[in-house]
């Protein structure tokens, strides 16, 4: 009777894991990566005219690329993975593709995620001096720096993940009938594990960029106080600059606390080891949602609380709608001609 009812219950919990998995890190993460693609796509959009004469713009704009980047990588390296082990097929995917990609295309996420941390930092900056020191904006944020500074990230940002590229690699099983991931010498180095994915990891991901941002963070807040008080006798220009940078600090505390879980699961999984468990694992989850949510929700963001956003936003959308309607008209009258 024990030898029936075990291998019962094995499968039912193998089953729930693999649901699990499927509606989380499928259905969920795949969901909110198209939705973020389309806001993403509707920002660049919105930015896109101005790239070349307001600074500001060109950066945003920039941000939503990168933050696209993030979007579909973590939905192609993850999405796939969960419907195709809950479905039972896609053997072919699993045994060569899979594989494949973890080892050597999973970097390139890391570069994307990296390009993205470091241009919130850098959109932040513009912010801090346009707002803090307005005296330097037209010097240190001409377009011709954001430019250089930009590219300079993208750069930056794949020459540091170079070593992601060579850590992991594949092979074909001795049965011919998938890749087998394995570490390279570099990847089983103690040194590279110690100094490179934990110790210059977190410098570059999380010391750095969080002591930038809180400290520029609590100056804008601080400056977006004291003009407060006087927003009835601002400018109209003056308080929509007040509403981007409120906008932009709702963007840095999104992203911190986003960022936050993934140290925050390390801490727990060694604090309290039960956590680290195979199946149903929200920790998990929560930390792979919350790069892709913060990849995903600028747009919301920017609608809420920029109304400048929201005219250009509108604008864009309304002459799509007077090209297409011209379009139509000038069709029907070529029609009615012939």
């Amino acid at each position: 009777m024990e030898s029936t009812t075990e291998p019962s219950h094995d499968v039912t919990g193998e089953y729930n894991c693999l649901l699990f998995d499927m509606l989380t890190h499928g259905v969920t993460l795949l969901s909110i990566s198209l939705l973020g693609t389309i806001g993403n796509s509707l920002s660049m959009l919105t930015f896109w005219s101005t790239r070349n004469e307001i600074p500001t713009s060109l950066l945003l704009l920039s941000l939503a690329v990168a933050d696209t980047t993030v979007l579909i990588t973590h939905a192609l390296m993850i999405c796939p993975r969960a419907f195709c082990e809950f479905s039972g097929g896609c053997q072919t995917y699993m045994a060569y593709v899979f594989p494949w990609m973890t080892a050597h295309f999973w970097p390139v996420a890391s570069t994307c995620h990296l390009a993205s941390t470091w241009l919130v930092l850098l959109v932040t900056f513009n912010r801090f001096i346009g707002v803090c020191h307005p005296h330097k904006f037209k010097t240190w944020m001409s377009i011709r720096r954001m430019k250089i500074q930009i590219a300079a990230i993208g750069v930056t940002s794949l020459v540091y993940n170079i070593p992601r590229f060579c850590d992991d690699d594949v092979r074909l099983s001795k049965d011919g009938d998938r890749f087998d991931m394995y570490r390279t010498a570099l990847g089983s180095s103690e040194l590279y594990k110690y100094v490179y994915n934990i110790g210059l990891y977190y410098i570059v991901i999380y010391v750095i960029p969080f002591a930038s941002l809180i400290f520029m963070s609590v100056c804008l807040c601080q400056t977006i106080r004291l003009t407060k008080a006087k927003r009835a006798q601002m400018s109209k220009t003056n308080r929509e600059e007040n509403d981007l940078t409120l906008s932009l600090v709702i963007v840095v505390i999104v992203y911190m606390t986003c960022q936050l879980l993934n140290p925050i699961r390390r801490v727990l999984f060694v604090v309290i080891p039960s956590t680290n468990k195979p199946c149903g694992n929200l920790i998990i989850f929560a930390t792979t949602l919350g790069i892709v949510f913060n990849s995903a929700v600028n747009f919301v963001i920017y609608c809420i609380f920029s109304p400048r956003f929201r005219r250009q936003l509108l604008k864009k959308l309304h002459s799509f709608n007077r090209v297409d309607a011209a379009t139509d008209m000038s069709a029907i009258t070529n029609s009615t001609s012939t």
